[in-house]
């Protein structure tokens, strides 16, 4: 015997989603970047704070999607089939917006584009600590001999791992210089 319409399947997929999506922004990159970047040669992954949003943005859509098709019952299939692409767009853009350091090489890619960059640390021709004024995340800029850079943010794990990024720096001999400017602004 079933009792259940239609409609009310697609209204708890978007309640469920809408209660699960916490869990999803705060787990989600973790586990699927860890999976799909991480080995054993990479010590920091770091996610970018806009893959929080675009994992917020996919999972949201989702739920969106689905209480249309709650609502609009005869075009369900096409609300959910076009809900499930844009959410998988959202999602594909964040799980690929990271930033690893690993004892071989370095490798990003910015958000928005699937384009990574890798560069091994023979590459790099300079590092810039830049101390923020008070309350700001220091960060560390990476300048590359081609003229390319990369920002990560000096967090907690950063700092864990820091051991790392100096036997790299004495492996590698790049120079490393701290930038004290904007902290007296």
């Amino acid at each position: 015997m079933n009792n259940i319409e239609k409609n009310h399947v697609y209204l708890m997929y978007s309640i469920g989603i809408l209660v699960l999506l916490p869990l999803y922004i705060l787990v989600g990159p973790f586990l699927v970047q860890g999976i799909l970047f991480d080995d054993k040669t990479i010590w920091l992954l770091q996610e970018s704070s806009d893959t929080y949003w675009l994992y917020g943005a996919s999972g949201g859509l989702l739920a969106l999607f689905f209480f249309l098709a709650f609502l609009f019952v005869k075009h369900a299939k096409w609300l959910v089939g076009t809900g499930v692409f844009i959410a998988l767009f959202f999602f594909s853009l964040g799980t690929f917006s990271y930033q690893a350091l690993g004892s071989e090489s370095i490798s990003w890619s910015a958000t928005g584009t699937f384009k990574t960059n890798h560069y091994s640390w023979d590459d790099v021709k300079e590092v810039v600590l830049i101390l923020p004024k008070q309350g700001e995340k220091h960060r560390m800029v990476f300048h590359f001999n081609d003229g390319n850079e990369l920002s990560m943010i000096r967090d907690h794990k950063f700092t864990l791992q820091l051991y790392q990024f100096n036997h790299a720096r004495r492996e590698h001999d790049f120079p490393f210089t701290v930038d004290r400017t904007n902290q007296y602004n």
